[in-house]
């Protein structure tokens, strides 16, 4: 099983299975709440129902570090939730 920070996830990362050999997509795998530990979400493999990534949930900081790096999703919660962060620069086109 792989740990791998919250906002490193993608949906279309590569993820495999060691215990059953399942290869797929991070999109394939299957969300759950951790029932040892509440802070963090496993994604579990389809096919044998294993964990196969951990991803804890990220901090404060690590959240407004995000939105601060141009995360769009994290700006986003941010700006709901009233997380003050400094916004990035914008790229010319």
């Amino acid at each position: 099983m792989s740990h791998l920070n919250y906002f490193d996830f993608r949906d279309d990362m590569p993820l495999s299975c060691r215990h059953c050999g399942w290869t797929g997509l991070g999109r394939d795998t299957l969300l759950e709440m951790s029932s040892e530990v509440a802070a963090v979400l496993d994604r579990e493999c389809p096919k044998c129902f294993r964990i196969v990534l951990v991803l804890p949930f990220p901090t404060y900081e690590q959240t407004r570090a995000a939105a601060e790096a141009g995360n769009e999703e994290t700006m986003r919660m941010c700006e709901a939730h009233g997380i003050t962060f400094t916004r990035p620069p914008r790229r010319p086109h």
